[in-house]
């Protein structure tokens, strides 16, 4: 017995958002090959530059502010994982973002990343 044509329609449908869905979830879970090139952490802003309204939503890896939800080409489904995956614009780290509802609390978590840079740079001044 043959299907009916909006049967056809909700089958193909289906199949194509699981093929999107698996190609997403591919890129969004593949690991880039080859050790990653050092970022260093964002520069502290000074005491006087209010940073703006609201929480400050950083990087964990460099402390940047700019992270933000993945495009279609680094694999965001439309409508599905938005939220889940956030991409720091400046290193590219892939993760939940920390959010800081103080801007002083920012300052001191970068200044902490410009400590933890030094003590691995060791004597010689050079990062690994």
């Amino acid at each position: 017995m043959a299907l009916p044509l909006d049967a056809w329609s909700l089958i193909l449908l289906v199949a194509a958002v699981a093929v999107l869905a698996s190609v997403g979830f591919t890129r969004v879970l593949r690991r880039p090959r080859g050790a990653p090139e050092p970022i260093r952490p964002v520069e502290v802003p000074p005491e006087d530059v209010e940073l703006h309204e609201g929480p400050v939503w950083a990087c964990m890896r460099c402390g940047s502010p700019t992270m933000r939800n993945p495009r279609l080409s680094e694999g965001l489904v439309p409508g599905f994982g938005e939220g889940l995956v956030w991409v720091c614009s400046r290193c590219r780290f892939r993760g939940q973002p920390l959010v800081f509802e103080d801007p002083t609390a920012y300052r001191l978590f970068v200044q902490g990343l410009h400590l933890d840079q030094e003590e691995k740079a060791g004597p010689g001044g050079q990062a690994p």
